[in-house]
């Protein structure tokens, strides 16, 4: 399954229909597969934050699972798209 949402990085979250709308479309995958979100990255508001945007190998660590990655480099690094879930 690949799940891709892209939305404006904004401190803040300055446009938080977006934001929320991504954040509810994980929710309601994670949920369906008995799943709850790592604490390690915010799915509150800015799913892509925390280790979403760092260099963490989230494939290779049981302590963030389920786990998602973003590239935040589109429109001078103001759009993200969730790369992998």
């Amino acid at each position: 399954m690949f799940f891709f949402e892209n939305f404006r990085l904004v401190p803040g979250c300055i446009i938080p229909c977006v934001c929320n709308r991504a954040a509810a479309a994980l929710n309601t995958i994670l949920g369906r597969w008995g799943l709850r979100a790592s604490p390690a990255w915010n799915i509150s508001g800015e799913p892509c934050s925390g280790v979403a945007v760092d260099t963490t190998d989230v494939d290779n660590n049981p302590n963030i699972n389920p786990a998602i990655k973003c590239d935040c480099s589109y429109d001078n690094a103001t759009v993200c798209h969730i790369t992998k879930l």
